[in-house]
């Protein structure tokens, strides 16, 4: 594959280098990397000099270096855009949590993780590489993107380098304990995800023992709501039901 400096790369025996010029018969080498050897690699670095880097298929490695997966990075690229879309957060039961501060809270209140995408500005910091770790550590799947492709799925204007895929917790009414004081949020067709977020984080900072969305409210795993609650909303049991429902839940 040129490089627009006169490199290429394939795989299996290096292309030939014309004589004289050291110029790369380009379509040989797009022939011989197409039908090489597998796990091996022959780098035309420039004129006349080549040399291999041997690779280990197994362990997903050039040279020691990680490659990254394809397949898992398209697949993961694919779910976090699906997410930005109320239907497709209800239709995979998942959602998104942008962000350091997010990201943390997630892992504290043990949310399942099903992958991460991370870019070179979340290591930017001693918090941000504290997160990586932790999430190595904990087997989540990780994407390494660029920043610019990272923010090209961030919702926000300056993402931290790090977006998570979470399954939160499906809560009903009888995860909300109920007793003789306990005080319960109901929304009723309140639309901004700004809003949400804030009043998610109060009831929980206040004790409230949950918080209930009606027909109109905003998705409560909408991004922006996440952030907004700062992960009150992965503690905090908010269910999300028909009035009728709550009525009767009421009335019991």
């Amino acid at each position: 594959v040129g490089d627009g400096s006169g490199s290429c790369v394939s795989t299996g025996a290096g292309p030939r280098v014309g004589p004289g010029n050291g110029e790369v018969d380009l379509n040989q080498a797009r022939s011989e990397a197409m039908g090489g050897e597998r796990g091996h690699a022959s780098f035309i670095a420039g004129p006349g000099r080549s040399h291999s880097a041997r690779t280990d298929p197994s362990r997903g490695e050039v040279n020691g270096v990680p490659r990254r997966n394809t397949d898992m990075s398209h697949s993961l690229v694919t779910t976090i855009r699906d997410l930005g879309r109320r239907r497709g957060r209800e239709r995979r039961s998942l959602a998104v949590a942008e962000g350091v501060r997010l990201v943390e809270e997630a892992q504290a209140a043990r949310i399942e993780m099903r992958g991460a995408v991370v870019s070179p500005a979340l290591e930017g910091t001693s918090r941000g590489k504290s997160l990586k770790v932790a999430l190595q550590g904990a087997g989540v799947p990780i994407t390494e993107l660029s920043d610019r492709e990272l923010g090209e799925l961030a919702d926000t204007e300056q993402p931290q380098g790090v977006i998570a895929v979470i399954a939160p917790r499906q809560w009903t009414l009888a995860d909300i304990p109920l007793g003789t004081t306990a005080v319960v949020v109901v929304l009723d067709g309140v639309q901004d995800p700004g809003n949400v977020g804030t009043i998610a984080r109060t009831a929980l900072g206040l004790g409230a023992a949950g918080l209930v969305s009606l027909a109109g409210t905003v998705d409560l795993n909408n991004s922006k709501v996440l952030r907004g609650s700062m992960g009150a909303l992965f503690r905090l049991p908010a269910p999300a039901v028909e009035d009728a429902v709550l009525v009767a839940w009421v009335q019991d």
